[in-house]
């Protein structure tokens, strides 16, 4: 198992982290857009069908993975600070898709191919 790290924050503060845990990581990742997806597989040596993503937010992680191909898995955000976009903008809009979505887990977590 190979894993890795895309994040929008700061190249700084990524390699921080993924530096800690000896990980690869896409700094900057300006997700949703497919591109910083496609570059953790290419570091990776993964394809989509092989990879899995795991992510706290809909609109940036899930939507991103999902538009990449990826299998996507949708948990719980850690509690503590956040930006004041996600917190104020997306996780309202969150709850509402969710709450909409609850019988069709195939849009929020993509569809497998065995």
């Amino acid at each position: 198992m190979r894993l890795g790290i895309v994040s929008n924050n700061s190249r700084r503060r990524v390699e921080t982290i993924a530096g800690t845990m000896d990980l690869p990581a896409v700094h900057r990742a300006v997700k949703p857009f497919v591109w910083p997806f496609r570059r953790a597989l290419k570091i990776l040596g993964t394809t989509p069908h092989e990879t899995a993503l795991i992510g706290d937010q809909i609109f940036t992680d899930i939507f991103g993975g999902n538009m990449t191909g990826l299998y996507t898995i949708l948990v719980v955000p850690m509690v503590g600070k956040e930006f004041w976009g996600t917190r104020f903008i997306s996780r309202p809009l969150e709850k509402i898709v969710l709450a909409r979505l609850k019988n069709k887990p195939e849009v929020l977590y993509g569809k497998w191919d065995q």
